[in-house]
């Protein structure tokens, strides 16, 4: 029989604790983040590294500056399901350039736990948190933890559907107070008997706060209805519009700054001259760590990035989509990553298509469990937690 050779006889006695800090926070940034939490059971020198203060704020900066994950997408997928009670299934999609394709399950919160049932409302996920609403009620959640924390009631539940329609809700992270916030904003002009009111809410400080104040119907930005916010550098972004007289409406980047808290515009890569039309439509996202626009005209649709955050001449076409068949030109493109040298476009209310820029073909990624119902966003695997004062304190 042969003998094990002495090197691989002294590999298999190390243990965790023989590691350097370094080499084990490199293997469990590659680890997903559900088993994560799992590994405190290995052994005290796991334990002890993981609940240390800032352990997670370490965990998601190795993340944010890998390269490697600058080449990947990771998202969320809620799908609603007829069986099961009704209750959601959420999953996990990860894409890469490489062309992997990887589909996880993500736990649920508890049974009694209202995030199980149905009618949920995604609106956008910053550093693994996703916010979002359920019966009038705002909630942060982290599903690869599965923690879950209700947000102070900015609304009577009875204004649910008046405040799910009038207006938009992100969450996003301000580095200088070291805290994450959730923003309301009108989502278009609109008559009330009180002001519009644009207002934040400090998860460290468990409070909501005015901002700003506009009169009746002043609001100048009507939101998209239906889309999620794109947070690139700390900063939230909507497609909009902007009324300019009373039959007069510009297309705008309308945006949030968590840090210095104002609500402001963006310049974008076409004529701003140019009034808007109905046929026209445009789609944000984070693509290879830029803001990036689709924007479709009636014929094609054209892929911008903004490799140069707010410069209006960094704005560059990556190239135009056309011959493009789906049932409906209209549904929103929304770019996700490079695999190979195609990309896989998100579709509201289709399969992920991938499509060839070169050849000028598409053809359908099917993945198993995400149908046409399916709301899709991107989401980091982390293990921040909602209900954490700080993120250094996490």
């Amino acid at each position: 029989m042969e003998q094990p050779q002495p090197e691989i006889e002294e590999a298999r006695r190390l243990s965790w604790s023989d590691l350097p800090g370094e080499i084990i926070m490199e293997i469990l940034v590659r680890v997903p983040g559900r088993f994560r939490t799992q590994l405190k059971c290995v052994n005290k020198s796991l334990l002890s590294l993981m609940e240390k203060p800032g352990f997670a704020r370490e965990i998601l900066d190795k993340i944010n500056n890998s390269v490697d994950d600058k080449d990947k997408y990771r998202g969320l997928v809620l799908s609603e399901e007829n069986n099961n009670g009704g209750y959601n299934r959420v999953r996990s999609v990860g894409l890469s350039r490489g062309g992997d394709v990887s589909l996880g399950e993500f736990g649920l919160p508890a049974e009694d736990n209202p995030l199980r049932r149905k009618t949920l409302h995604l609106f956008n996920s910053c550093h693994g948190l996703v916010c979002v609403a359920y019966q009038g009620l705002l909630y942060v959640w982290n599903p690869t933890t599965r923690e879950c924390r209700e947000v102070t009631p900015v609304r009577a539940p009875r204004c649910l559907h008046l405040v799910a329609n009038l207006h938009v809700f992100a969450i996003g992270y301000d580095p200088v107070s070291d805290d994450y916030k959730i923003v309301e904003a009108p989502r278009m002009y609109y008559k009330c008997p009180n002001k519009q009111l644009l207002k934040v809410f400090s998860l460290k400080n468990n409070c909501w706060r005015h901002v700003k104040e506009f009169p009746d119907r002043s609001f100048p930005y009507t939101i998209s209805y239906g889309t999620h916010a794109t947070t690139i550098n700390e900063i939230a972004h909507w497609d909009a519009t902007e009324k300019i007289s009373m039959i007069q409406r510009k297309k705008r980047i309308v945006y949030f700054d968590f840090t210095k808290e104002e609500m402001g515009t963006l310049p974008l890569p076409y004529d701003e001259d140019d009034d808007y039309d109905d046929c026209m439509m445009t789609s944000l996202a984070a693509f290879s760590g830029c803001l990036s626009m689709i924007h479709y005209n009636g014929v094609t649709h054209d892929l911008w990035i903004m490799e140069e955050y707010g410069v209006k001449e960094s704005w560059m076409k990556l190239f135009t989509i056309d011959n493009l068949f789906v049932e409906d030109l209209r549904h929103a493109l929304i770019p996700l990553c490079w695999m190979g040298d195609e990309i896989v476009l998100g579709v509201e209310g289709e399969p992920f298509l991938i499509y060839d820029p070169i050849e000028r073909t598409h053809r359908r990624l099917e993945l198993c469990g995400v149908n046409p119902r399916s709301t899709i966003i991107p989401l980091l695997d982390t293990l921040i937690s909602p209900n954490a004062t700080t993120t250094t304190a996490n």
